[in-house]
């Protein structure tokens, strides 16, 4: 598959590889070409410069082997439904949303059901989800799917502005060195203690985190 996507103008990285192999251990599926078509299929759309058919030739399915997308309301939670491939989203209730209070599932835009269905399938496996698509339809789809899991106390909004760097949102290595590493430890011995005082276990040796921060500074500037 992977020297077939190679000479198309779809590319697949070793990353995706290896998401495609993580996703067909939890998803517990002997069908590795329908797990490939539930991580890759959204790069194909009526805008991509690969046909459909063709994608799904090259990936060796039917082009309508996933076209069946089911969103059933279990007992148990939700399950979510792509050809082949299914996940049941444990404690998802449709009725907290009021898109399905107010309609079924007949009235509710397929393009908005398949987006629901590959974020279950993201999320049941554990991976990060990129949103890309018009205003509004992103932060609807997030809206809905928070309603349906009753999680928006997990969700966090993070405003961009220009000034916004990647670090802010990815985070950075630290440290940097090892004079860095050794000037963070008092602070991370000073949490750590902390942390033991709030939980009473026994206290750690007493140590002057001041005593090795001054020694540690004239480790740095020498």
């Amino acid at each position: 598959v992977y020297s077939r996507l190679s000479k198309t103008n779809l590319r697949i990285s070793l990353r995706e590889i290896i998401k495609w192999l993580h996703r067909q251990a939890v998803l517990n599926s002997d069908n590795y070409q329908a797990v490939g078509m539930s991580l890759l299929g959204s790069r194909v759309d009526s805008s991509s410069s690969i046909k459909y058919d063709d994608f799904c030739a090259t990936l060796g399915v039917s082009p309508t082997a996933n076209a069946s997308l089911e969103i059933i309301q279990r007992k148990d939670g939700v399950q979510f439904t792509d050809g082949a491939l299914s996940v049941v989203i444990e404690n998802a209730q449709l009725s907290r949303s009021p898109l399905w209070a107010t309609s079924n599932l007949s009235k509710i835009p397929s393009s908005l059901q398949q987006a629901l269905v590959r974020m279950a399938f993201a999320v049941f496996s554990n991976e990060p989800i990129l949103l890309i698509g018009p205003s509004c339809y992103k932060s609807f789809l997030v809206s809905t799917w928070v309603q349906i899991t009753n999680s928006s106390d997990k969700l966090s909004k993070v405003y961009l502005t220009p000034d916004t760097e990647a670090p802010e949102l990815v985070g950075m290595m630290q440290p940097y060195s090892f004079a860095d590493a050794l000037f963070l430890l008092p602070q991370l011995y000073v949490s750590l203690q902390a942390r033991h005082d709030v939980l009473g276990t026994e206290p750690l040796e007493s140590v002057d985190g001041d005593i090795i921060r001054k020694k540690l500074v004239a480790l740095r500037t020498t």
